[in-house]
């Protein structure tokens, strides 16, 4: 090979700087849109990572308004229980009373059936005994 002459090697040189500079620009370029784009994945994940804190705190919220909601259902129906098993209580009661006091009205009326004949009988015979006087 023959050598070249110096401004053909400096310019040879200068072009070479040339294209290691731009491709250094390229690779530079690539770089910063790796940059940018690791910053975004960084907010997205940040995001991610406060929505899923606020996802487990409502989820603990929720499972704790269900145990809630089961406790007081739970409560309000053995309440219920209790008001339908006085209400069966009282109805029973007021059945046999009303059963016993008709029993006893019965009774009575029939003794008081008894006690009109025999005062018809005695207001008989003591009429009969006016007339025969």
């Amino acid at each position: 090979m023959t050598m070249a002459n110096p401004e053909e090697r400096f310019g040879k040189i200068e072009t070479e700087v040339a294209v290691i500079n731009t491709k250094i620009d390229g690779l530079s370029q690539s770089l910063h849109g790796i940059n940018l784009s690791l910053e975004k994945q960084t907010e997205i994940l940040g995001k991610f990572l406060a929505y899923s804190h606020k996802q487990e705190s409502l989820e603990e919220s929720v499972g704790e308004l269900k145990r809630d909601y089961k406790a007081s259902k739970e409560t309000l129906l053995s309440g219920m229980g209790w008001l339908k098993g006085f209400m069966y209580a009282g109805t029973f009661a007021l059945a046999f009373g009303q059963g016993v006091g008709a029993y006893f009205i019965k009774d009575k009326v029939e003794i008081l059936k008894d006690v009109q004949e025999r005062v018809n009988k005695i207001e008989m015979v003591l009429s009969d005994r006016t007339l025969e006087k």
